[in-house]
């Protein structure tokens, strides 16, 4: 009996211990647990709670909150700035930051892969693309002009053109995208700041199955959180 009591004395100091050890040498953990786990991780797909919570801390749109503010506000993430709405509110114009670069992949042959603006114009097509079946699809139907065309002409055919040039979508240069809508809509940014928005790798075009999860510009996570002791938001820098 004084035996058991002596062990299980000395199990609890080892575990009251391990915590303390590691808060003496700055190591803070917070561990949390899901009533179910997570389904998948490609942006396009998954509209579970649990994974689209974790995809808000691995993938990187165009704009997300400044989530201290009072009232919230946008502000830029892999875009330069929050750009103003264009032509009654029908056209919106990104600017993408130069210098992030996607997680290291076997499908990019050893070379980094810097984030440009066709991934952005890759990554927006893909809900509308049939055989992925998005749940968010109609945040993009009757949206973008030409985007509704396209979409009907991939059911006919059984396959969507993701090289189809449309002028609702349009890759302006190598870090500049162009959104041309089909009615004014002052909201549209606000769509382009969900998590969901976020640009996987690009394996179709390198022939590689896809994994989603791996597809992330490999920048430090939540590049434009703010510290929580009211400090302006910063960037994070990009992946070396």
């Amino acid at each position: 009996m004084i035996f058991r009591a002596l062990v299980l004395a000395i199990g609890v100091a080892l575990l009251g211990a391990a915590p303390l050890e590691a808060l003496a040498q700055g190591k803070k953990v917070l561990r949390t647990a899901f009533r179910t786990a997570e389904t998948g991780f490609d942006p396009q797909q998954r509209d579970d709670r649990y994974s689209v919570g974790i995809m808000e801390n691995i993938f990187e749109p165009l704009l997300t909150y400044d989530y201290l503010a009072r009232p919230v506000r946008l502000v830029p993430l892999v875009a330069e700035t929050v750009p103003k709405p264009e032509e009654n509110g029908t056209r919106y114009t990104f600017k993408i930051r130069p210098g992030i670069m996607f997680a290291d992949d076997a499908a990019f042959n050893g070379a980094k892969r810097e984030l440009v603006a066709s991934d952005v114009e890759y990554s927006i097509k893909r809900f509308c693309d049939p055989t992925n079946r998005s749940p968010y699809e109609w945040l993009f139907v009757n949206k973008l002009v030409g985007l509704d065309e396209l979409t009907a002409q991939a059911k006919k055919v059984g396959k969507f053109d993701y090289e189809a040039k449309i002028e609702g979508l349009k890759v302006v240069d190598k870090y500049t995208i162009d959104f041309k809508l089909k009615e004014p809509d002052y909201n549209f940014l606000y769509v382009l700041a969900m998590p969901n928005g976020g640009y996987r790798e690009i394996r179709q075009r390198h022939q590689r199955p896809s994994r989603g999860h791996r597809a992330v510009p490999a920048q430090r996570m939540g590049a434009a959180i703010q510290d929580r002791a009211g400090k302006k938001p910063g960037l994070s820098r990009p992946y070396p």
